[in-house]
């Protein structure tokens, strides 16, 4: 079982066992069970389909070796300068695909650090950098976010409402950290 697998078992062990718990200790109402099942029929279960999807295109991305064709793809047709800039793009990438700037920086990392390793002039901390940056900023328009973001604000719905916003934001801000990638890895960055 993977890590995720665990960490969702976890919360289906402890909310099992906290329902029971309060079940026991009379903190209950009569409604309380069909307001639980209600509420996660209508806000969790559409965003827990779609995080799940989601995380499996991830793994599929992962365990095929899609994500390092890509990477040594770019490597392959790109001088280290253009790397530098597209690092960041590869990082909005990544965020959009599994929602988290920490994921899309465990999925692409290592690949930056093996593109990193075939071209002498290329700093990994600059690489990374934008890497990371670029994750963060994905992270305002992955599809998990933007669809719990909705959700929880009881917007469901207008999503192309906020992807018009942050797509704006997404693109000002990729090119900026792109631009300055370019520009600290000629200054030594």
């Amino acid at each position: 079982m993977s890590d995720f697998g665990i960490v969702i078992y976890k919360a289906k062990l402890q909310s099992v066992v906290s329902y029971f718990w309060y079940k026991y200790l009379g903190l209950h109402r009569k409604d309380t069970t069909k307001n639980i099942l209600s509420g996660v029929k209508d806000n969790a279960l559409g965003a827990s389909i779609a995080i799940t999807g989601f995380l499996t295109m991830t793994m599929i991305m992962e365990n095929s070796g899609q994500t390092n064709v890509l990477a040594l793809g770019i490597a392959e047709v790109s001088p280290p300068a253009v790397y530098a800039g597209l690092a960041n793009v590869i990082g909005i990438i990544g965020a959009f695909m599994t929602s988290s700037n920490t994921s899309s920086n465990v999925l692409f990392s290592p690949l930056h650090g093996s593109v990193v390793d075939s071209m002498e002039e290329l700093s990994l901390p600059l690489v990374i950098a934008g890497q990371s940056t670029g994750g963060a900023i994905g992270n305002v328009i992955a599809p998990a976010n933007i669809i719990l973001g909705t959700s929880t604000t009881n917007a469901q719905g207008k999503e192309a409402e906020v992807y018009k916003q942050t797509l704006v934001f997404t693109l000002i801000a990729g090119i900026l950290v792109s631009g300055s990638s370019i520009v600290l890895h000629f200054i030594g960055g």
